[in-house]
Protein backbone atom coordinates (compact mmCIF):
# COMPACT_ATOMS: atom_id res chain seq x y z
CA UNK A 1 0.00 0.00 0.00
CA UNK A 2 2.89 2.39 0.75
CA UNK A 3 4.35 1.73 -2.73
CA UNK A 4 1.08 2.73 -4.42
CA UNK A 5 0.85 5.80 -2.20
CA UNK A 6 4.34 6.96 -3.17
CA UNK A 7 3.70 6.28 -6.85
CA UNK A 8 0.50 8.35 -6.74
CA UNK A 9 2.50 11.19 -5.16
CA UNK A 10 4.93 11.15 -8.08
CA UNK A 11 7.93 9.32 -6.66
CA UNK A 12 10.22 7.00 -8.59
CA UNK A 13 11.63 3.60 -7.66
CA UNK A 14 14.79 4.95 -6.02
CA UNK A 15 12.87 7.12 -3.58
CA UNK A 16 10.43 4.32 -2.81
CA UNK A 17 13.27 1.87 -2.14
CA UNK A 18 14.94 4.33 0.20
CA UNK A 19 11.69 5.11 1.99
CA UNK A 20 10.81 1.46 2.58
CA UNK A 21 14.36 0.61 3.59
CA UNK A 22 14.27 3.40 6.19
CA UNK A 23 11.11 1.82 7.56
CA UNK A 24 12.96 -1.48 8.03
CA UNK A 25 11.46 -3.41 5.12
CA UNK A 26 13.73 -6.16 3.76
CA UNK A 27 15.28 -5.51 0.33
CA UNK A 28 13.70 -8.65 -1.10
CA UNK A 29 10.24 -7.50 -0.04
CA UNK A 30 10.86 -4.05 -1.48
CA UNK A 31 11.73 -5.52 -4.88
CA UNK A 32 8.68 -7.80 -4.78
CA UNK A 33 6.44 -4.84 -3.93
CA UNK A 34 7.87 -2.78 -6.79
CA UNK A 35 7.40 -5.66 -9.22
CA UNK A 36 3.82 -6.17 -8.09
CA UNK A 37 3.10 -2.49 -8.65
CA UNK A 38 3.58 -3.26 -12.36
CA UNK A 39 4.24 0.33 -13.35
CA UNK A 40 5.98 1.62 -16.43
CA UNK A 41 8.44 4.06 -14.86
CA UNK A 42 9.09 5.88 -18.13
CA UNK A 43 5.39 6.59 -18.62
CA UNK A 44 5.16 7.71 -15.00
CA UNK A 45 8.08 10.12 -15.45
CA UNK A 46 6.60 11.51 -18.66
CA UNK A 47 3.24 12.09 -16.92
CA UNK A 48 5.00 14.01 -14.17
CA UNK A 49 6.76 16.18 -16.73
CA UNK A 50 3.48 16.85 -18.51
CA UNK A 51 1.96 18.05 -15.23
CA UNK A 52 4.87 19.95 -13.67
CA UNK A 53 7.25 20.97 -16.47
CA UNK A 54 5.29 21.39 -19.69
CA UNK A 55 7.83 23.83 -21.11
CA UNK A 56 10.97 21.78 -20.41
CA UNK A 57 11.96 21.61 -24.10
CA UNK A 58 11.89 25.38 -24.60
CA UNK A 59 15.20 26.34 -22.98
CA UNK A 60 18.27 24.51 -21.68
CA UNK A 61 17.53 25.85 -18.19
CA UNK A 62 13.99 24.48 -18.21
CA UNK A 63 15.31 21.14 -19.49
CA UNK A 64 17.87 20.97 -16.67
CA UNK A 65 15.24 21.88 -14.09
CA UNK A 66 12.95 19.10 -15.34
CA UNK A 67 15.78 16.54 -15.31
CA UNK A 68 16.77 17.52 -11.77
CA UNK A 69 13.15 17.28 -10.70
CA UNK A 70 12.92 13.66 -11.87
CA UNK A 71 16.26 12.81 -10.26
CA UNK A 72 15.13 14.24 -6.91
CA UNK A 73 11.95 12.21 -7.15
CA UNK A 74 13.99 9.01 -7.35
CA UNK A 75 14.00 8.12 -11.02
CA UNK A 76 17.11 6.38 -12.36
CA UNK A 77 19.27 8.30 -14.80
CA UNK A 78 18.33 6.16 -17.81
CA UNK A 79 14.63 6.90 -17.26
CA UNK A 80 15.37 10.60 -16.77
CA UNK A 81 17.34 10.74 -20.05
CA UNK A 82 14.60 8.96 -21.96
CA UNK A 83 11.82 11.07 -20.44
CA UNK A 84 13.38 14.50 -21.08
CA UNK A 85 15.07 13.61 -24.34
CA UNK A 86 17.97 15.55 -25.77
CA UNK A 87 18.83 18.93 -24.31
CA UNK A 88 17.53 21.79 -26.45
CA UNK A 89 19.89 24.53 -27.53
CA UNK A 90 18.31 27.96 -27.51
Amino acid sequence: MRVRSRISRGYGPGHIRQDLSAKGVAKELIEIALEQAAINWLDHAEELLARRHRDYQETPQAWQKAARYLQRRGFPSDIVRRAVGDQPYA
